[in-house]
């Protein structure tokens, strides 16, 4: 689904409202939770190498746009929403170069299939990342196990003869 040449526009307060880390942590303020949000995509860039650009209605502290851990943010000016940002980006480079749209929000999903750009639910884009994470950290403890598994569990015996075959 994602890859170098995918731009992933995620649709910020859509996603943080649908996402169950989120949800649990009802304590993160707004602005906690969109510093969550950047960081959990920033692992998300790091694994795909997906370029990442997340939209968030209003005006920012970080203002009109940044990279933040790698990832583009981008706040919607004064008078605009970050669906019709969503909407812009779709249809100036979906029909050009790969687009994925992550949001619940069905009326921009049809729009920005109408202009190319493919669409990934809040749910979809969390099960996706859920995913990753598992795998990188099935890899992580393989990688820090694999080392440690034949240590100590070869019979002294049978560890000696491999020693002495191995080193004539």
């Amino acid at each position: 689904m994602l890859s170098e040449e995918t731009l992933l526009v995620v649709d910020g307060y859509n996603i943080i409202h649908q996402w169950a880390c989120f949800q649990k942590s009802k304590l993160l303020s707004l602005e906690d939770a969109r510093d969550h949000l950047i960081s959990l995509l920033a692992e998300l860039k790091a694994a795909t190498r997906t370029r990442i650009l997340v939209v968030f209605d209003g005006q920012g502290p970080v203002g009109d746009d940044a990279e933040i851990q790698g990832v583009r943010v981008k706040y919607s000016p004064k008078g605009k929403t970050a669906d019709s940002i969503i909407e812009k980006i779709s249809k100036e480079k979906g029909k050009k170069e790969s687009v994925v749209v992550a949001t619940s929000d069905g009326m921009i999903q049809q729009q920005i299939l109408g202009y190319g750009a493919l669409r990934v639910s809040a749910r979809e884009l969390e099960k996706y990342w859920e995913n990753m994470t598992k795998q990188q950290e099935k890899a992580r403890r393989l990688r820090n196990g694999s080392s440690k598994k034949l240590s100590g569990q070869i019979p002294k015996g049978l560890e000696q003869k491999l020693r002495d075959t191995f080193t004539d």
